[in-house]
């Protein structure tokens, strides 16, 4: 999670993503979803084990990839 603490209106997705593509392009990095993001895919998991028909629904798995480290940081001054 980046704050942003400037006195701009910056939004800090770009300056995450950017950094999630460098760790992914080492190759030694792998990023999972943030905690909104995950509960958001769960509500649609849930859904469909409710509203799918048989021959569709797939199954419930265990997430199979934790994070072992959280991105956080904070944008304190923005230069144009």
């Amino acid at each position: 999670m980046i704050r942003n603490k400037s006195h701009e209106h910056i939004e800090n997705e770009p300056f995450t993503k950017d950094l999630e593509k460098g760790f992914v392009r080492t190759g030694k990095i792998r990023v999972v979803e943030g905690e909104k993001e995950r509960e958001a895919l769960r509500t649609k998991r849930d859904d469909q084990q409710q509203n799918a028909t048989v021959e569709t629904i797939k199954k419930w798995r265990l997430e199979t990839t934790g994070a072992d480290y959280i991105l956080q940081g904070s944008i304190n001054y923005y230069r144009r």
